[in-house]
C-alpha cells in the first residue's frame, strides 16, 4: 500500500498546528496537549498513555500499559532508547541521516522518535504543519508560506539534517494590529510556524490603563479573528532559530514577567523574542515603529531570486 492510499485513511484536525485526533485503519487516538507537546493519548475513551515533557519535543518520560519509560536522546532530540524504572534499556532506535527509523528490542506504543517528532504508523512523520517522509527525505506538501520559506518548498532542515531540526516547519511572523479607543499605539505580536501571533499584555486591563509596571500575561492576539491587522512581515529563519524562539515563547506563557507602557511593553517583548533567536531587530518603543524597522531590515533578505 502506498503513501497516497494510507493518507486517505488518516483523519486529523488542527488547532494552531496541533492535531486533535488521528484515525489509522479504524483506530482513533485523541490527543491532549500542554502547549505544543502531546501529554495524553486516549483511545476509545480510555487514557492509554501520559507523557512528561519540557520544551518543544523534549519528552522526559512516557507511561503506558507497559509501565514508565524514560527517554535517552541525542543532540537533535531523537530518541535513542527507552529505559524502564530499573534503568534497563527496553527499546532502542537507530536513524539514517534524514530520519529513516529502525526500532529494536521490546515492542512499544511510543511514537516519539526522530528529532522527537511522531512516527505516524504510515511511513510518514508528523511535523505539525506538514507530514514528512524520511524515505524521500522531504515534506510531502508545500511550505504553507510558499517561496518565502526558500526556493525548494518541500525541503527538510535546509537539507542539513545533521545540523538542524525543523519541529514545526515554517518561519517567524510578526503582526502589527490597529489600536482600540483606549490604546492609540496599537499592538504587535509574534508567531512561529503560524500567523496566529502571541503578545505581551498587562495581566489586568485596569492596571494597564495606568501605564505603570504591572504583572504581565502572554496570550494569543487574535483568537476570534476580529482584530484588524495593519501590517505583517514573515522573516525567514533557520529551523534552529525556530526552535529557540518557540521554546522562549512557550516559557514566556508560563513566566511572562512584567509589562509597562514605556518599559517592557508588547513592542519590547517582540524585540526580546527576536534577539533570543538571533534575528536582527531594532530598539523601537511602539508597534508601528518596529514593524517599519523590520521591513527595512528584512524585506530584501526575504526576497526570492528569480534565477
Amino acid at each position: 500500500m502506498g503513501h497516497g492510499e494510507l493518507v486517505l485513511r488518516r483523519q486529523w484536525e488542527h488547532d494552531q498546528r496541533r492535531r486533535a485526533t488521528k484515525n489509522i485503519v479504524g483506530t482513533s487516538t485523541t490527543f491532549l496537549y500542554d502547549g505544543a507537546n502531546t501529554v495524553q493519548e486516549v483511545i476509545g475513551g480510555t487514557n492509554t498513555a501520559n507523557s512528561l515533557s519540557g520544551g518543544i519535543d523534549e519528552v522526559f518520560q512516557r507511561t503506558d500499559s507497559a509501565g514508565a519509560r524514560s527517554f535517552l536522546t541525542d543532540t537533535l532530540g531523537s530518541t535513542l532508547a527507552l529505559a524502564d524504572s530499573s534503568g534497563t534499556l527496553q527499546t532502542q532506535y537507530t536513524f539514517e541521516p534524514f530520519g529513516n527509523t529502525t526500532v529494536s528490542g521490546s515492542a512499544t506504543t511510543n511514537s516519539f522518535a526522530y528529532t522527537g517528532r511522531e512516527l505516524d504508523g504510515t511511513g510518514l512523520d508528523f511535523f505539525r504543519a506538514r507530514f514528512y517522509s524520511p524515505v524521500f527525505q522531504r515534506f510531502v506538501s508545500e511550505d504553507p508560506i510558499g517561496f518565502r520559506g526558500g526556493i525548494n518548498k518541500y525541503s527538510y532542515a535546509i537539507n542539513s539534517p545533521m545540523n538542524f531540526i525543523d519541529p514545526l516547519g515554517l518561519d517567524v511572523t510578526i503582526n502589527q494590529y490597529a489600536g482600540a479607543d483606549h490604546n492609540p499605539f496599537g499592538h504587535i505580536g509574534i508567531g512561529v510556524n503560524t500567523d496566529q501571533t502571541q503578545g505581551l499584555y498587562p495581566k489586568s486591563d485596569a492596571a494597564g490603563l495606568t501605564g505603570w509596571p504591572t504583572p504581565a500575561k502572554v496570550i494569543p492576539d487574535n483568537p476570534n479573528g476580529n482584530r484588524i491587522v495593519e501590517d505583517t512581515i514573515t522573516i525567514h529563519t533557520s529551523p534552529e532559530q525556530d526552535k529557540i524562539i518557540e521554546d522562549y515563547l512557550y516559557n514566556a506563557v508560563r513566566n511572562p514577567g512584567q509589562w509597562g507602557l514605556t518599559g517592557r511593553n508588547c513592542t519590547r517583548f517582540v524585540e526580546e523574542v527576536l534577539r533570543r533567536g538571533g534575528v536582527r531587530t531594532s530598539d523601537a518603543l511602539f508597534p508601528r515603529d518596529l514593524i517599519h524597522d523590520l521591513h527595512n531590515m528584512h524585506d530584501l533578505d526575504n526576497a526570492v531570486p528569480l534565477f
